[in-house]
């Protein structure tokens, strides 16, 4: 079961759109300028927040769900993700993609008799990271693979731009 919110109708301010497209524009170094136009998006929405009612839990909490896409940065923060695991050669060592995924990679396993399947669940895990240092964090993972420092700096000013938060037409990072 799902509850939406009312949410405004009112577009991001346009003073963030015009920061969005002038940030990507005037990448010289991370983004080619025949890929400038492909992340630019045209049919944006507002992100809207409503809630999941957990029926399977105690006291049926309420998970807040926030659907941000598509956004004037989908693109940007898409392409900018892809380019961070590439040059830091990031390959994940446990992941699970979804329940076919998951059956593939135990379907051949043995497993003591008895085992029982644990499952974790992360509680409000995005809301409590920090963005600013997430993007030392990064901006210092770059200077240990000893990239160049303008490359850097426009990684650190392209990933600010595509964290900014709108909300009520003010925008946030």
């Amino acid at each position: 079961m799902t509850t939406k919110s009312t949410t405004s109708s009112r577009l991001p301010a346009p003073h963030v759109i015009l920061l969005v497209r002038s940030a990507i524009r005037s990448s010289h170094l991370i983004v080619p300028k025949d890929h400038h136009e492909r992340l630019f998006v045209p049919n944006y929405d507002l992100p809207e927040l409503y809630g999941q009612i957990k029926i399977h839990k105690l006291d049926h909490p309420i998970r807040p769900v926030w659907r941000s896409s598509p956004t004037p940065v989908t693109n940007s923060r898409k392409y900018l993700a892809q380019w961070f695991y590439l040059i830091m050669e990031f390959q994940p060592t446990y992941t699970i993609k979804n329940t076919y995924d998951f059956v593939a990679a135990i379907k051949n396993r043995k497993f003591p008799e008895g085992s029982h399947l644990v499952s974790f669940d992360i509680s409000n895990m995005f809301s409590k990271i920090p963005v600013t240092q997430s993007i030392q964090l990064m901006t210092t993972l770059l200077q240990k693979k000893n990239i160049h420092p303008e490359i850097i700096n426009e990684f650190s000013s392209l990933i600010k731009v595509c964290l900014i938060c709108v909300f009520k037409g003010l925008a946030f990072l």
